[in-house]
C-alpha cells in the first residue's frame, strides 16, 4: 500500500489578508524601491516620501499623498511592509544571549555606575584592543576626539580614523542588535551614528519598532546593547506593563514613547548594572 504524503501548506506570505491586486501593487513598489518610504504627518492626512526604481532603471523620488480610503490602505500597507511594521514585523529569532567574560562585565557594569568618567571607558577600550576587538580604538578615538577642541592639529587626523573604524566593523558591531531586528537607517541606509555616542562610541539608543522585543526578549537586547540609556518607542510597539518588569530598566535614563513625532512624555529613571 503506497504511502499518503501529506501535502505541505504553502506558507502564506507576510502582512494582513489582502486581494490577489493589492499583493501584486504592493509586490510591485517594493521591488522598485531604492530607499524605504518616511511617513509624515500633515494634520489632515499623511504623505509618504521615498526613491525608486523608474522604467528606465533611473532614481526617482517619489511622494504619495493618499486620499481615498482604498489609497489609504494601500500607502500605509506599503509602509508597513518596507520597515516591517505591523503585521508585516519579522518574528524574533530564538536566540541566545551574547556572551560575555565576566571581566568584560565587570567593566561595563562599572561604566553604567559612572557614566560620565571617561576613565571607564578608556579601561574598557583597553580590554577590547588587547583581546583583538577593533572597537576598543573606535571607543578611545571617540573620548580622545571629544576631548580635543575644535581646531586642535590632530582632531581631523583622529576623525579620520575613527570613521574609518566604524565603516569596517560598524555592521558587526550592530550586528547582535540586527538579528532581534531594530537597525539604525535613513531612507533604508545603514545609519550607525544615529544610535551610537559620539562622545563614547558606544550604542546607548535604540528604537523599539517590532513586537516580541520588551519585555519578552529583554535579556537579548540588552546583552547586544549594555550601555543603552535611551529606548525610544514607535506607534504600536510599547507595552507599559510589560516594560515595567525589565529590571535592565534601571540603568535607562530616558524614554521616547513617541507616536508620529509627538512626543508624549519622558521621564528619567536611574542608574543600573549589566545583568
Amino acid at each position: 500500500m503506497a504511502r499518503k504524503r501529506a501535502a505541505k501548506e504553502a506558507e502564506s506570505p507576510p502582512g494582513p489578508p489582502m486581494t490577489d491586486a493589492e499583493r501584486a501593487e504592493l509586490d510591485a513598489r517594493l521591488d522598485r524601491m531604492i530607499s524605504k518610504p518616511n511617513k509624515a504627518d500633515t494634520g489632515a492626512g499623511f504623505f509618504l516620501l521615498w526613491t525608486q526604481r523608474d522604467a528606465a532603471d533611473q532614481a526617482r523620488v517619489m511622494i504619495w499623498h493618499p486620499e481615498t480610503e482604498d489609497e489609504i490602505r494601500s500607502a500605509n500597507l506599503f509602509h508597513d511592509a518596507a520597515h516591517g511594521l505591523g503585521d508585516f514585523a519579522r518574528a524574533v529569532k530564538k536566540e541566545k544571549s551574547v556572551r560575555r567574560a565576566a571581566e568584560e562585565t565587570a567593566l561595563i557594569n562599572a561604566i553604567l555606575q559612572n557614566r560620565a568618567d571617561d576613565t571607564g571607558y578608556l579601561v574598557y577600550a583597553d580590554y577590547l584592543t588587547e583581546n583583538g576587538n577593533p572597537q576598543g580604538d573606535f571607543i578611545r578615538l571617540c573620548v580622545e576626539i571629544e576631548r580635543l577642541p575644535p581646531d586642535h592639529p590632530e582632531r581631523v587626523e583622529k576623525i579620520n580614523r575613527r570613521e574609518a573604524l566604524l565603516a569596517a566593523h560598524g555592521e558587526d558591531w550592530y550586528a547582535p542588535l540586527g538579528r532581534l531586528g531594530p537597525r539604525p537607517d535613513i531612507f533604508g541606509t545603514f545609519a550607525p551614528w544615529l544610535w551610537l555616542s559620539a562622545a563614547h562610541g558606544v550604542i546607548d539608543e535604540v528604537v523599539i519598532d517590532r513586537s516580541g522585543l520588551l519585555p519578552e526578549s529583554a535579556a537579548r537586547l540588552f546583552a547586544a546593547a549594555p550601555f543603552l540609556r535611551k529606548l525610544e518607542f514607535t506607534k504600536g510597539h510599547l507595552n507599559l506593563t510589560g516594560l515595567a518588569k525589565v529590571k535592565q530598566l534601571a540603568q535607562i535614563d530616558e524614554l521616547d514613547l513617541s507616536t508620529g513625532g509627538s512626543l508624549v512624555f519622558g521621564v528619567v529613571i536611574g542608574n543600573g548594572v549589566c545583568g
